[in-house]
């Protein structure tokens, strides 16, 4: 069966589309360490993927029970928190340390790529030229590995290039020639 048999024009146009929710879960996500470098001091939170599922109720249910929401100053969690929060899920200090030293490093990475944002143009045409530079110097070499294994080759080459120059030059003269008659 086509398409068309399945949707008429006159029919998509007066369907509005909606979307529906029914159910809601409350979900308690494990926690982890993980390198977000816009957590500034501390570890950074990050959630695992394993999860206990707390309950499930019907949207209308979970709005009627739902507490009003927290104030933003009540959802940040300073460094001492935690790392409090880390230690008693059972991440050793040492894992803790790592991460944020590797969290400080990425930080530190962005922040010279935004300094050196400026200099991007300079330094990708820099780049670009080193590596026609390199196709030159490697070119080379191929050429002088060739000669080495066929004498002849240097030959064949030069005499085809003034040949091609000799008809090249031939061809400008008859024209011009042409053009003065």
């Amino acid at each position: 069966m086509s398409k068309s048999s399945f949707y008429r024009k006159d029919d998509t146009k007066s369907e509005k589309k909606q979307v529906t929710f029914q159910n809601v879960e409350v979900r308690e996500y494990e926690l982890g360490l993980c390198d977000n470098p816009e957590c500034y001091r501390g570890p950074a939170i990050g959630l695992g993927w394993n999860y206990t599922l707390l309950s499930k109720d019907t949207l209308d249910d979970y709005e009627k029970n739902q507490a009003p929401p927290r104030p933003s100053k009540q959802l940040y969690l300073n460094r001492e928190f935690r790392q409090e929060i880390m230690k008693k899920t059972a991440f050793t200090s040492k894992e803790i340390r790592t991460v944020t030293l590797a969290k400080a490093k990425t930080r530190a990475q962005r922040s010279r790529t935004l300094q050196n944002i400026h200099f991007a143009p300079v330094e990708e045409r820099l780049e670009s030229l080193t590596r026609k530079m390199k196709r030159i110097v490697f070119r080379r070499k191929k050429d002088a590995e060739l000669y080495t294994l066929w004498p002849e080759c240097k030959r064949v080459v030069d005499r085809r290039l003034s040949a091609h120059s000799t008809e090249t030059l031939d061809t400008t003269i008859s024209q011009h020639s042409i053009e003065s008659i």
